[in-house]
């Protein structure tokens, strides 16, 4: 009986460490908001070289949004980067509010509200929209990228109803 319960003992720190070890590293979180702020500024002005160098470049990736579902970053590229937002907003503002993120070892989760302010090409309207976007990143040689986005939009009010 002592055996079994050392051992579980054993097994329940040696659980923690693991767990521990990737627990939210301040360094890590600094990089991960410079990849956000690169993010962004891709994003605004339109730089798919700097996406480049956020998204893990892999046919991998995925990128889910109220447009459409992408994967591979040649389809976000192409899909989403060119053809949704490049070539239908003139003027592109996005802001990142409140990011969340969160680190285990070699994986990073980020959750935040966005709001996207625009300038419409067809004719030269402003566009205005906000959501929710959780992103998830890898580690590998030293560097985060990204490799899965999801888009949101708010959540519908309901009352008091649960689903």
């Amino acid at each position: 009986m002592k055996k079994k319960s050392l051992l579980i003992f054993l097994i329940g720190v040696i659980s923690l460490q693991v767990y521990a070890q990737g627990n939210d590293k301040p360094s890590d979180i600094a990089a991960i908001k410079v990849v956000l702020k690169n993010y962004v500024k891709a994003f605004n002005d339109g730089d798919t070289v700097l996406a480049a160098k956020v998204w893990e470049t892999s046919d991998q990736v995925s990128l889910i949004n109220p447009a459409s579902t992408e994967s591979g970053w040649i389809n976000i590229r192409h899909n989403f980067y060119v053809n949704l937002m490049f070539a239908n907003f003139s003027i592109r503002n996005l802001s990142i509010l409140d990011p969340v993120i969160h680190t285990r070892g070699n994986s990073a989760w980020v959750v935040f509200n966005w709001d996207f302010k625009a300038t419409q090409r067809k004719d030269d309207k402003p566009f205005n929209s906000q959501g929710r976007e959780s992103q998830f990143f890898i580690k590998e040689k030293g560097q985060w990228r990204l490799v899965q986005d999801h888009y949101s939009g708010m959540p519908i009010k309901s009352g008091n109803k649960r689903f």
